[in-house]
């Protein structure tokens, strides 16, 4: 038996230099005998039957007892499909796809935690320090912080900044760059089809790639995979091997593989050969011993006239020895320096890391893409551990059974078709009321058409009792050809039979807003409601962890990408940094990608359009910016767009509040200045009259000074006149007594 066909693995621990393509060859058949051996083929032929059930496609061919009389007549109804299980399997992915999420970015490296720690203490300092710096800033007039620095009012507050509004450059750029694979990608597409499958087959894969140096997430047919059945938990986690089985068809192979049709041809011979055992002991160039020939899957097989060739792809967990060098980046940190497996320096350092292998097997016979896989993502903290490509999960996989909804729920819709035939048959073989008619009656000359005829038009039958042979009396006997009593029985064994669906699925009237009583109160309802919803948050809230592990797989790939960070420039207006100029290295930290799931997208619309409408007849918006919220159909987007159209708001309001305490202190400048203008044109006609006064001061002590020399002059003048006056009349006297005395006698 080959090792192959043994289901048994080579070994990992052989040389590196022995890890050649047939080394990758027997690894790759080893993984797909291991889980051709494991059930691969009923698991599948499980899901597509549950696919079948979800579509409507299951025929009644296995019920065919029911549909047929005992000599093999095909009863007179038609087996029809009525399906629930698509109702409530569309309600439950409906209502993921109106779920919208948000994307959060933080750094979680040993010197990205080192950064933030730095920043917290500073704020925390700048936040004691604010008060002396207002004080000195009162007291000399130069302010010691910043205005545009962020400065936490209290440690609560810093806390909260610390958890939700610090970001580190490489943390916004990082975020923009999800945000721009979730467009780039689809991602919304991806999600809701990996939820569909969770719940029809009961497991879901999401695939990790670079394609043309892009990260792409997409999820894969689960009817295709292979994975350790041996796995512990839900999500599969340590499985140490991955792989995905598909019949391609020719022309697909050879345009993706490039092989040609005739090396296809020459192994479809070969393994009609080796099928056939007709050289049984010729030397095969191919051995296709790791598909059993007693198994259902077939490496050639032919559907619809198309010739179509298995393919099997595959990977597995392998360790590597490296060399490498401790080192420093540009920026002073700690830095492993991988080097050459020929490198020879001294300061060369070996580490046993783990590594994910690859190989392709087409046809059972050529190898192909096999090695060591690419874009392999690691820490910078611990480079020894990468992940693989697939994240899975597999609810309640305990003990390696797969069973989804749809699966719970096939028993009961078989059982509900039964019952609607049953109801269906009955309804075709129903008629009105009938009787027993003895043709020996008929009159003379009639036969039972006429006395139909008559039966019809007149309501009357006639009998001729005088007829030889009949009886004396009537001899009619009705029979009731109407619906039977079975009919409302089966009716109400399919309404139960609903109800037990509403239990399996947790989709219950209530949650399809189908209410059977007007007067049900509110509150029956709603607890009817809480109960549905709690029947399926378990798939929910796991398929919201594998998500975000699939989220944090495209963070990682997106360091690996960020080497040709030019194909990401259409996304530098998003993030408001022009990563191409700047030095931004998102590869020298690590990331943890956080998906923040939001309420149900119609509630939030309805509650986002009530606000808008509120806002624009308040006047806070403007009401063709409020039509641009309105006709957005992502609210992520247009809550964005209202943090934007606020941030302008407020900017404009404060803008407007400098202008206008500009135009304040222009007017007070104004006034100052009229006031001070008035100010001085009373103190300089103060001083105007001042002088005037001193001058008229000053004239008036001239005057008096002018009058009083004048009067002095003119007093001087008279006391002069006045002398000489009486010097005058002096001397006349004198004279009149000399005259005198000169005419008295002797």
């Amino acid at each position: 038996m080959s090792q192959a066909k043994s289901g048994s693995l080579p070994s990992i621990f052989v040389p590196e230099g022995e890890k050649d393509e047939k080394y990758h060859r027997d690894f790759v058949q080893g993984i797909a005998s291991k889980s051709i051996y494991s059930g691969y083929a009923d698991r599948r032929a499980i899901m597509d039957e549950c696919l079948n059930f979800y579509l409507g496609l299951q025929g009644g061919e296995e019920f065919d007892f029911l549909q047929k009389a005992e000599d093999g007549e095909v009863l007179p109804a038609k087996w029809m499909d009525f399906n629930k299980i698509a109702v409530k399997i569309d309600l439950l992915v409906g209502e993921l796809s109106q779920r919208s999420y948000k994307i959060n970015v933080k750094a979680n490296n040993k010197d990205a935690q080192s950064r933030r720690l730095d920043e917290k203490d500073r704020l925390l300092t700048e936040m004691r320090f604010e008060p002396i710096a207002s004080m000195l800033e009162e007291e000399n007039g130069i302010p010691l912080q910043s205005d545009e620095t962020f400065i936490p009012q209290n440690k609560k507050e810093l806390d909260v900044y610390m958890d939700k509004g610090y970001k580190e450059k490489s943390e916004i750029v990082m975020r923009a760059l999800m945000s721009f694979l979730r467009k780039h990608g689809n991602w919304e597409y991806e999600r809701i089809a990996a939820f569909r499958d969770l719940l029809i087959m009961g497991l879901a894969f999401f695939e990790n790639v670079v394609i043309d140096g892009i990260p792409r997430l997409q999820r894969s047919d689960p009817r295709e995979m292979i994975f350790d059945v041996n796995s512990k938990d839900d999500f599969l986690s340590d499985s140490t091997y991955w792989g995905k089985v598909c019949y391609m068809s020719l022309s697909e192979i050879t345009k993706r593989f490039k092989l040609t049709k005739k090396e296809l041809e020459e192994a479809f011979k070969d393994y009609n050969d080796w099928s056939s055992q007709t050289n049984r002991f010729n030397s095969f160039t191919t051995d296709f011993g790791f598909i059993d020939r007693g198994s259902r899957m077939r490496i050639f097989k032919n559907e619809g006239g198309e010739m179509r060739v298995l393919v099997v792809k595959a990977y597995w967990q392998d360790f590597k020895s490296i060399n490498y060098e401790d080192g420093e980046d540009k920026y002073g940190q700690d830095h492993i320096k991988l080097k050459g497996e020929n490198s020879t320096s001294e300061k060369n350092k070996k580490k046993l890391i783990q590594i994910w292998r690859q190989g392709t097997l087409i046809g059972g016979r050529f190898m192909k893409d096999f090695g060591i896989m690419k874009n392999q993502d690691r820490s910078v903290d611990n480079i020894a551990t990468t992940t693989p490509p697939f994240v899975g999960l597999i609810p309640n996989f305990l003990n390696g059974a797969i069973v989804s909804k749809v699966h719970r729920l096939k028993p009961l819709q078989n059982l509900k078709n039964i019952a609607m035939y049953r109801v269906m048959l009955d309804i075709a073989r129903s008629g009105g009321k009938g009787f027993i008619y003895d043709i020996s009656q008929l009159p003379k000359g009639w036969d039972i058409h006429t006395a139909l005829k008559y039966l019809r038009t007149t309501g009357i039958s006639y009998v001729d009792s005088s007829v030889e042979g009949a009886g004396a009396y009537n001899q009619f006997k009705e029979i009731d050809m109407g619906l039977s009593q079975s009919v409302n029985q089966f009716l109400e064994l399919s309404m139960f039979l609903d109800r037990e669906m509403d239990s399996i699925s947790g989709v219950n009237e209530a949650r399809q807003g189908l209410v059977q009583g007007a007067s049900q109160a509110v509150g029956v309802t709603n607890s009817a409601l809480a109960q549905s919803n709690l029947s399926t948050v378990m798939y929910t809230t796991l398929f919201s962890q594998m998500f975000t592990k699939a989220m944090n797989k495209q963070a990682g790939l997106a360091k690996i990408a960020w080497a040709g960070k030019e194909r990401f420039a259409s996304i530098i207006g998003d993030v408001g940094i022009n990563f191409l100029e700047e030095d931004i290295e998102l590869d020298l930290n690590d990331y943890n990608v956080f998906i923040e799931e939001v309420p149900p997208a119609l509630a939030d619309q309805q509650m986002f359009y009530q606000l808008v409408m509120a806002g624009i007849q308040a006047g806070q918006l403007p009401f063709v910016f409020g039509m641009k919220l309105l006709l957005e159909k992502d609210i992520d987007e247009a809550v964005q767009m209202l943090e934007l159209e606020s941030k302008r708001q407020e900017e404009k309001q404060e803008e407007q509040a400098i202008q206008e305490q500009e135009m304040q202190q222009q007017q007070m400048q104004q006034q100052e200045q009229a006031q001070q203008m008035q100010d001085r044109g009373a103190q300089a006609a103060a001083e105007s009259k001042v002088q005037a006064q001193e001058m008229k001061s000053q004239t008036d002590i001239q005057k008096i000074l002018a009058q009083g020399r004048l009067d002095l002059r003119q007093g001087a003048m008279g006391f002069k006149q006045s002398l000489a006056m009486k010097k005058i009349d002096a001397a006349i006297q004198a004279q009149k007594n000399k005259e005198k005395s000169k005419s008295k006698p002797k």
